[in-house]
């Protein structure tokens, strides 16, 4: 990502893009009193993350949370989407012995949440549209969250076959509460912004044209007030990350697993992506051969 820009006045884009193609940056970073947002910027892809938007959004977060010029962050994306989720096809490297791929799902999974677990500062979330998935569960992860009325989360585990990620098995709860954590984990429901609003989720929701300019200010209120990050001032960074870990080994499990590769090939042949519906189709049916090396 090179550099982080130094400008202290109007927010100055270290890589822009307007009309993203695949040549452009994953990632842009921009800089304005002394937060840094990062925009997730494949709105083709509704900024799923593949491996080369994780990677850019990581190395952004490293050199956020080492630059002492940097005081909050502010997480946001190109277009309708914040996130679609993770880009299985795009996030695994095939082919591999399952049992190596296994261990990167695994360590990746880790990693990524481990990011937000242990980010030393502010995250506020300017949910520019829909969170789905690794990016919903993040979501919750983050200190305050802004979002636009075509916002919403929604975590189909079940529908997957997969389990829960994100230590959203344990923080979904407490962040949520009762009611809404099994709607979103175990009914897979879509639950809006408004509706996160009212349960004092989300802080506020705005229109697109002033969804940035409303958590930079909330992310400057952040730094002014001192307040430390929600997770460390209730005391619970170390029992994250062990959930963490714990589900990261369970859903590379799940990922391999005969439910989770019919459930993508259903959902790849019912959107009319041929290419995608074949290579899991392939990985299922051959899934007795290659489960054993």
């Amino acid at each position: 990502l090179g550099s982080l820009c130094t400008s202290q006045g109007p927010a100055a884009p270290l890589l822009l893009a307007m009309a993203p193609g695949p040549g452009e940056p994953a990632v842009v970073t921009s800089r304005r009193n002394r937060v840094l947002t990062i925009r997730l910027n494949r709105p083709q892809r509704k900024n799923a993350w593949s491996r080369a938007v994780t990677s850019a959004m990581l190395e952004a977060l490293a050199m956020a949370s080492a630059d002492p010029e940097v005081m909050a962050v502010v997480l946001t994306g190109t277009g309708d989407y914040y996130c679609s989720g993770v880009d299985f096809v795009g996030s695994f490297p095939f082919p591999e012995l399952p049992s190596r791929l296994q261990q990167f799902i695994e360590e990746s999974n880790r990693k990524l949440f481990d990011a937000f677990i242990y980010f030393p500062k502010p995250l506020v979330l300017a949910a520019n549209g829909p969170a789905i998935g690794a990016s919903a569960t993040s979501a919750m992860l983050c200190d305050d969250i802004v979002a636009t009325p075509s916002c919403f989360l929604h975590t189909p585990f079940n529908a997957l076959r997969i389990l829960p990620e994100g230590c959203s098995s344990y923080w979904f709860e407490k962040r949520l509460g009762a009611g809404l954590a099994r709607r979103l984990l175990e009914r897979d429901e879509k639950v809006w912004a408004e509706e996160l609003h009212r349960a004092g989720v989300v802080s506020e929701v705005v229109g697109q044209a002033d969804l940035l300019d409303v958590a930079q200010r909330r992310a400057e209120e952040w730094v002014s007030s001192g307040q430390a990050r929600r997770i460390i001032r209730l005391g619970e960074r170390a029992t994250l990350e062990i959930v963490n870990a714990r589900e990261s080994r369970e859903i590379a499990q799940a990922f391999l697993g005969e439910g989770f590769l019919q459930a993508m090939e259903n959902i790849a042949s019912a959107k009319k992506k041929s290419g995608q519906a074949a290579v899991f189709r392939t990985l299922r049916v051959t899934r007795p051969v290659w489960s054993k090396l």
